[in-house]
């Protein structure tokens, strides 16, 4: 069995927090925590539900593409595969929504050791259809050979780099390339997320992984998300005991994780770029 790991709710996200004039909200009590609760409760009965007809929708689906009940032409596998993907969109907002709804009391991850090159890799070749729609390219640019791995929940490290690179898609300017460069040290490994826009970001980066925030200017408006997925990223990294990494230089954006290799926090010194 995988050791198991509870990350308890923090006071406040592992990014530097930015300056706000909104004043702070008392925590609820009596009946306000009940009725959070109860929130709580159906928002989680809620994503439980959704996710068994997902699952069926998307088996039906995989079986069509796989040619197991007959061939299928180009267009029909074309718009089969577009539906595939926008499923496989709906299963990670989900998971995102679970996430954030049991941040508040603490939730588990199962730490092992796993390669995060061999993740990276199967992150982008699931979002280059995606990133084909928004006429972005994807590279991946590991400095050097060698081990890539780290002490990370697989399934929580596919939600962070699935999210940071999906982000950086809808954000990148057309005809550009997002970048997934992997540099390593003997005990972390930094995993950076490049991009660039089609104006300087005017936000401040803390900004950006709070939950329901959203940057200016998506490349595509219309499917510009909910604005969970940086805040799910930073609450995972820093339950693996890792921190994120922000840089703005004009229009270029990169959005940086570092993950230890082994079983203890990455702290020190920052690797370079």
């Amino acid at each position: 069995m995988q050791p198991l790991i509870t990350h308890e709710p923090t006071a406040s996200p592992p990014v530097a927090a930015a300056e706000s004039d909104t004043p702070a909200q008392a925590a609820p009590t009596g009946d306000g925590v009940v009725r959070e609760r109860e929130r709580e409760i159906f928002a989680s009965m809620a994503a439980h539900e959704l996710r068994e007809p997902i699952h069926a929708i998307q088996s039906f689906l995989s079986v069509i593409l796989r040619e197991r009940i007959g061939p299928i032409n180009a267009v029909q596998r074309d718009f089969l595969t577009s539906a595939y993907l926008a499923g496989r969109r709906l299963e990670r907002l989900i998971d995102d929504v679970q996430l954030m709804i049991a941040r508040e009391r603490g939730f588990e991850i199962r730490p092992e050791q796993v390669d995060i090159l061999s993740h990276v890799n199967t992150a982008c070749r699931e979002l280059a259809p995606i990133a084909e729609g928004y006429h972005v390219a994807l590279a991946v640019d590991p400095l050097g050979s060698g081990l890539w791995d780290v002490r990370a929940d697989p399934i929580r490290l596919d939600q962070v780099i699935l999210n940071l690179v999906e982000n950086a898609v809808r954000y990148a300017a057309a005809g550009s390339t997002v970048r997934v460069r992997l540099r390593a040290s003997g005990t972390r490994v930094l995993c950076a997320i490049e991009n660039a826009v089609d104006q300087p970001p005017s936000e401040d980066p803390a900004e950006w992984f709070r939950p329901f925030r959203r940057g200016a200017r998506p490349n595509a408006p219309e499917r510009s998300g909910q604005g969970l997925g940086l805040a799910v990223v930073a609450h995972l990294v820093a339950a693996h005991q890792g921190f994120l990494l922000t840089r703005v230089r004009g229009t270029q954006v990169t959005i940086a994780f570092v993950l230890p290799r082994y079983d203890r926090p990455a702290t020190g010194a920052l690797l370079t770029t």
